[in-house]
């Protein structure tokens, strides 16, 4: 048995061959120059392959472990790793029809007891995260409910969006949300406690930017009515 392996898994839909250098970022980054999107680890890139544009997304640790481990992760099957578990998520998610962009391939290097992995998919035409757009302007009350009414769609469909965030929201040039990074996400069947601790993380994550900037002077057009038409979205 070798304990050096290489994975890669795209859709059939996607009408291309990829390979291991199109998970590479630093291969695109000598190519093109192009600078990691901003946000989350530093671990993503817009690319465009096909005059497609697309994300490639590379897996890496946050917490205590990331001066360790940063972007390995312990070996326990191809069906356990980190991508493979997205996948099966965002896929259930588009077969629900939620706004999410559809995971087109991934790739799982296996060295010995551990793997490196990376993913790509669509990319979404955005004027930014839910976190960057209301720092820069208020987002009105019918929006704020049609995201309740997002997340409650989420929940119905079973996804379990453990880091629901400000930053893992976007929205479009026509002010529609979608969501992503589905990493750690489940597909959960029984009992409502998973439901409030995703509410619950959104409005941290809110609160938290939102002392952040005030305590650099800047405003976060953020307040407890706003939640509150979130509520009534997602109560509706």
């Amino acid at each position: 048995m070798t304990y050096n392996q290489q994975y890669i898994r795209q859709l059939d839909t996607f009408d291309y061959s990829l390979s291991s250098n199109d998970f590479d970022l630093e291969h695109w980054i000598e190519q093109s120059g192009i600078s990691p999107l901003q946000g989350g680890r530093g671990g993503s890139l817009k690319i465009e392959i096909l005059q497609q544009p697309l994300v490639l997304h590379r897996y890496l640790r946050g917490g205590m472990m990331a001066g360790v481990l940063r972007d390995r992760y312990l070996w326990s099957g191809l069906s356990r790793t980190r991508p493979f578990m997205e996948q099966q998520v965002v896929q259930h998610a588009v077969r629900m029809a939620l706004p999410v962009p559809e995971m087109l391939g991934f790739y799982v290097q296996r060295q010995g007891l551990f793997y490196r992995a990376a993913s790509i998919s669509r990319f979404i035409q955005n004027q930014g995260s839910l976190a960057e757009y209301i720092a820069s302007k208020a987002l009105a009350k019918k929006h704020w409910k049609k995201l309740g009414e997002l997340v409650k769609k989420m929940h119905q469909a079973k996804i379990c969006h453990v880091d629901l965030n400000a930053n893992n929201i976007l929205i479009d040039e026509n002010e529609a949300f979608h969501l992503i990074d589905f990493d750690k996400a489940t597909i959960e069947a029984n009992g409502d406690d998973w439901k409030v601790s995703n509410l619950n993380r959104l409005k941290r994550s809110l609160l938290k930017i939102q002392s952040l900037l005030q305590q650099q002077g800047k405003s976060f057009n953020f307040s407890e009515l706003d939640w509150s038409s979130f509520n009534e979205g997602y109560q509706a």
